[in-house]
């Protein structure tokens, strides 16, 4: 039994925390921290990367050029070689940071390059970062090397009230993250796209694999990269990790990940990935001219940095908006790669728009038992139905156990999740990037996307697009007059087996019961704009 003076000294404590809580939490401020703002060298700064860089820019009248990146294993090698050769700067931002084996492979290579001179910032969502503190502090130690952590809950500055108060009055610090993914080297070539860095993302991992898209800039585009970097980086939101609520890192445990970096890098360098690395293909591709890029017309696209200072209603999304604008100009197709897809009400009235103008719609996206996370499908399922009735193609990504199929964009590992986050437009247009069609990436998270004016690009995704809808990779989702009453139309999920036979569902396929008790349970809840 409780003590009878219990009530009395707990009750005027919650009243104080509910207190704070309803105050305005004061938002807090990286520039009350020692740091220095630092920029990206300038673009005609003579390195390597430039000099194999600018006569091919030149002899395509200025444009910048594009290499997609399919494959888990492409995506590893294609970053591994911008570290690799790069001679001046580094900067590497990213919503995920893992320390797994390809994780700590590419944090060996960025301390190699760091010891020959390269100065290397790491901007890193902090809601990831305590889960490699070890890492981080070993990156840190480095005189070449800067870390920093964006849009932190609390910071180490702060008293125990503010804390609470920031705990419980400033909800936007949990739920609005960084989830702009970007390498750039010398200010020459970058990769932006879906992929976070880790072995789920590289197709490395034994039991998961996100299956996901990049593309390789080069020429001008590259530097409008690096200038959203500089913003990131500079912002009020970026925090020295001195500055973050970390653990501390022990001096034996970052001499232990030390050497697992090492053997991690040891480890790759023995196998065929290896092999592949010494190739250095993307070196080698420059040297040869044209061969790597498809040059063509573009534009890069980033949300601002204070976007998660600002209330959701008063958010711009300028890669949802470079879409919008592509959409509203066209009477012809959209086709849309979006693992998570929750267009709410509105987008709902806009498909309905543009459609209504004559606009084909195919959307491809992660069936529940394909998602990892069952919540944001629940605020799919709701409109799933009315879509179909006014005509949206609609395909779900399979789960397919120890199958890949033929199209790397998109394949399947021991369990899968489609990641990838692309839009085609009239098959000219491709909007390429990190963000996907839902309230989260459009009003909650900061989000980039390049626009590309390509059909040559626009028609390798189309194909690996009509292959992976097809019954062997994903279900076609149609509404059908299964009881033969018309008016009584069921969903219907068809496929096809490993074995090539037909499979037709009248619910959710091959879920597993604890994935439709979720989303069973997130549906009952308005939840869309958290989604």
């Amino acid at each position: 039994m409780l003590p009878t003076r219990f009530p009395r000294l707990v009750l005027p404590l919650l009243c104080v925390l509910l207190c704070l809580g309803n105050c305005a939490a004061k938002p807090i401020d990286a520039r009350e921290y020692p740091r220095t703002e630092t920029y990206a060298i300038a673009p005609d700064t003579d390195t390597t990367f430039r000099r194999y860089i600018a006569p091919l820019v030149a002899k395509n009248g200025g444009q910048s050029g594009f290499e997609l990146i399919t494959t888990g294993k492409y995506a590893f090698l294609s970053r591994m070689a911008l570290i690799h050769y790069a001679e001046k700067t580094l900067d590497i931002q990213y919503y995920i940071l893992q320390d797994d084996k390809t994780g700590l492979a590419i944090l060996h290579e960025v301390m190699a390059a760091a010891d020959r001179g390269v100065r290397v910032r790491i901007l890193v969502d902090d809601m990831r970062l305590k889960d490699v503190y070890h890492a981080m502090a070993v990156m840190d130690s480095h005189p070449n090397i800067e870390i920093r952590g964006f849009n932190p809950i609390t910071v180490e500055k702060q008293s125990l009230i503010s804390r609470i108060n920031t705990w419980l009055g400033d909800f936007d610090r949990y739920t609005k993250r960084m989830h702009n993914k970007a390498l750039i080297a010398d200010n020459q070539l970058a990769i932006v796209g879906g992929r976070n860095l880790g072995d789920q993302y590289f197709d490395v991992s034994g039991d998961f694999a996100f299956n996901d898209l990049d593309v390789i800039t080069a020429g001008p585009i590259t530097a409008e990269i690096s200038r959203s970097f500089d913003k990131y980086w500079n912002s009020p939101q970026a925090f020295p990790r001195a500055a973050l609520t970390l653990p501390e890192a022990k001096p034996e445990d970052v001499a232990e990940l030390k050497e697992q970096m090492v053997a991690s890098r040891k480890e790759l360098a023995e196998s065929t990935i290896g092999e592949d690395l010494r190739k250095n293909e993307i070196l080698s591709m420059l040297r040869e001219g044209d061969g790597l890029f498809t040059f063509a017309p573009s534009r890069f696209t980033v949300d601002s940095p204070l976007k998660i200072r600002q209330d959701s209603d008063d958010t711009e999304s300028p890669p949802f908006e470079a879409l919008v604008e592509l959409v509203e100009k066209s009477d012809h197709e959209l086709l849309a790669v979006t693992p998570y897809f929750v267009p709410r009400e509105d987008g709902v009235a806009w498909l309905r728009e543009a459609m209504a103008r004559g606009l084909k719609v195919k959307v491809l996206t992660n069936s529940l038992a394909a998602t990892d996370v069952s919540m944001v499908h629940s605020g799919y399922a709701k409109y799933r139905r009315e879509m179909l009735e006014m005509g949206v193609e609609l395909y779900e990504f399979k789960q397919i156990p120890g199958v890949r199929t033929r199209s790397n964009l998109f394949k399947s590992s021991s369990r899968s999740s489609l990641h990838s986050k692309v839009y085609v437009v009239d098959r000219r247009f491709v909007v390429l990037g990190s963000f996907n069609l839902d309230p989260r990436s459009v009003e909650l998270n900061t989000e980039l996307a390049v626009v590309i004016d390509s059909p040559k690009i626009a028609a390798k995704i189309v194909q690996m697009f009509e292959e992976t809808i097809g019954p062997k990779a994903s279900y076609k989702v149609s509404l059908k007059d299964v009881d033969g009453i018309a008016e009584s139309k069921e969903m219907v999920w068809e496929a096809k087996d490993k074995d090539g036979n037909p499979e037709v569902f009248v619910t959710d396929p091959k879920p597993g019961a604890w994935r439709s008790i979720s989303t069973w349970f997130f549906g009952k809840f308005d939840l869309d704009d958290q989604l």
